[in-house]
This record gives structure tokens, sequence and C-alpha cells, in this order.
């Protein structure tokens, strides 16, 4: 869902989604990129813990996840493509009353196409 790409100077990249299905719950995921081959495969980097907790929905009284809106890449100088998302990382944080919860976090990886 709602992927970002980099890509290096030498012509290689990578896009980073959150993959969520009826076989997995969020999950931080990406693939290679490049001119010859295009999208290489998918890759789990952090596999989701559990289902969207169903409480921890952006807007008030709404309940809704937006799984992956916040999806990051950037090269550096090295030539390295750093990538960030949203996962279903952990089990929902158990908190004093009147203090918000939720069970899903950010992942960030770098990889060197």
């Amino acid at each position: 869902m709602f992927p970002a790409l980099a890509v290096n100077a030498a012509g290689k990249g990578a896009v980073v989604f959150t993959v969520a299905g009826e076989d997995y719950y969020p999950s931080a995921a990406y693939a290679l990129l490049d001119a010859v081959n295009g999208a290489g495969r998918i890759v789990i980097t952090d596999p989701g813990f559990g289902p969207d907790d169903g409480f921890s929905g952006y807007f008030p009284n709404c309940r809704v996840g937006r799984w992956g809106d916040y999806s990051a890449a950037v090269s550096d100088e090295g030539g390295n493509i750093w990538m960030a998302t949203e996962a279903i990382n952990q089990p929902l944080a158990v908190f004093p009353p009147g203090v918000l919860a939720a069970n899903w976090g950010t992942f960030i990886a770098a990889v060197t196409p």
C-alpha cells in the first residue's frame, strides 16, 4: 500500500511498501528495481504480528487504520537505499487508562541494490 521508491546514481533502486492481505498481517516489504530486470521479488522485512487493532485509527471515532501511507525511500552517497514503512510489528501495548495505545510501528531498513 502507498509505496515509495528511490534510485541510486547507478540506476538501481528499490520500492518500499506495506503489504497486507488474506495471508499477511500488515507487514513491511520492499522489492529491488532496475531498468533491465524490472521489479525483483517481494522481500518481507518485518512480518506482521497480528491484525489491525481496530482501536488506533488516526481520526477520532473513525477507527480506520491507514497502513503504509507514510512510506519513504532515499538513496545515499554510497549507493544504499534507505527505506521506511509501517507494519503491525508488536502486540497491542497496554498503557494506563486514558493513554492511547496502538499495535503498529515504523520499520526502517537499508539495502544495497
